[in-house]
């Protein structure tokens, strides 16, 4: 495995709270209160990213949710489509206190992924986010049909869409691009990739490391208004001072060989 993918998939478990010693712990000893056994050093947590929000990207949730998670993902891509019921396990369990925002990352390596993309963020210029992610849900359910031509032609009249207009022209073009050089910046080595809280977490983690982060993160959240800090104050804060770019990639690892579509 990639020695970056397994840093950040360390990152991510410590980030939760599920800590990996250094030393060897008292067995007898009791915890302290941030469940760090004597003996065991406590690891730094994981960075923060500077992933901006704004009404140009879908979401489903309140604006004011503990946990912001910032999706960056690819309609033809398989590991994407096996996290969709993950993310939609998490929005049940943990209801208001999470919020979920979309943002294009269509490879070339998958085909039409970056009209998918297009016609997807079209239905949600046109009619809002519960279109969208009625579309979202359609090309992910369908994934085996490949993202043909007819297949996203009939989606797009499905949806009360031109197929013209979406799929041969340049509508939501800019749109799909901006996330995409957003994620270039980031260092994204593939998709899916998760910014929770501004966390980053890539790839089809499982669901109970998913939860551990979340529920890490919501306990971070409401510190936060504990402190005095609104609620729809709380992802703007926790990201604020995070970096707005990757760190370069150590001499020994290369940076994937991966490109994305654009127009």
């Amino acid at each position: 495995m990639n020695k970056a993918i397994v840093a950040v998939l360390l990152a991510a478990v410590v980030g939760a709270g599920i800590y990996l010693y250094t030393s060897r712990p008292d067995p007898q000893a009791e915890p302290d209160a941030t469940g760090v056994p004597p003996g065991a050093e406590k690891p730094e947590e994981p960075p923060r990213y500077y992933v901006p929000v704004t009404d140009a990207q879908p979401s489903v949730g309140p604006d004011d949710a503990l946990v912001t998670i910032v999706e960056f993902s690819d309609f033809g891509c398989v590991y994407c489509a096996r996290m969709v019921d993950t993310l939609n396990e998490l929005r049940e369990q943990y209801g208001d206190n999470v919020r979920i925002v979309w943002r294009n990352m269509p490879a070339d390596m998958h085909p039409n992924a970056e009209a998918a993309s297009r016609l997807a963020m079209e239905a949600y210029s046109q009619s809002g986010d519960e279109v969208f992610w009625q579309v979202h849900d359609t090309l992910f359910d369908n994934i085996e049909k490949g993202l043909d031509d007819e297949f996203l032609q009939d989606v797009a009249r499905e949806f009360g869409l031109d197929p013209a207009q979406v799929l041969d022209g340049n509508a939501q073009a800019s749109v799909v691009n901006e996330d995409i050089e957003l994620g270039v910046k980031l260092g994204l080595p593939g998709t899916p990739v998760y910014f929770v809280n501004g966390i980053e977490v890539q790839g089809a983690i499982p669901r109970p490391m998913f939860r551990s982060i979340v529920e890490h993160e919501i306990a971070s959240g409401t510190a936060l208004v504990e402190s005095g800090v609104p609620k729809a104050e709380v992802y703007a804060t926790l990201i604020k001072d995070g970096q707005r770019e990757a760190d370069p990639l150590p001499d020994e690892i290369e940076a994937p060989d991966l490109e994305y579509q654009s127009k």
